[in-house]
């Protein structure tokens, strides 16, 4: 019985039996040799291996489900992040000037608000994912998502 690893070490994990789990999902093992693998402890008959790989096999399609989701939640989220650097990066031209910014933002669906913005050097940012709000200086957040375009 061999196994083929991923070797790129993100987010790898061992877990209890010495096995390196990638972003927690077990390592599929590869059987070269049948008659010893059916030998083993626990695979007893032909219909106990095959419900455990097909329980497994589930497991795999399972999180391939989960990933595939998380990948597209994350590729909407690109718009709103280049948004924010643009508006982020017209704020910060207008840092040097004296007067407020003027703007309106969205309240809800079609409703908007008046706004009058002064210069700053801050800029807070509501994290829905996390119900948290954080503040940064505005450095910060225009060099830092910019990793996150680039993919």
């Amino acid at each position: 019985m061999a196994a083929t690893k991923d070797g790129c070490g993100l987010g790898e994990v061992t877990s209890g039996n010495g096995r390196r789990l990638h972003l927690g999902i077990p390592e599929a093992i590869f059987v070269e040799d049948v008659d010893s693998f059916m030998k083993q402890p626990g695979n007893e008959t032909a219909d106990t291996v095959l419900k455990k790989l097909d329980e497994q096999y589930q497991k795999y399609k399972f999180m391939e489900l989960n990933l595939a989701q998380k990948k597209r939640r994350l590729k909407g989220q690109i718009p709103e992040i280049k948004q924010t650097l643009e508006i982020l990066k017209y704020m910060q031209k207008k840092k040097e000037s004296t007067s407020s910014l003027e703007t309106r933002f969205l309240l809800a669906d079609n409703l908007y608000c008046k706004a009058s913005v002064p210069p700053t050097n801050n800029v807070c940012l509501i994290m829905l994912a996390i119900r948290n709000m954080v503040r940064f200086s505005k450095h910060v957040i225009l060099n830092t998502p910019k990793f996150i375009l680039k993919g």
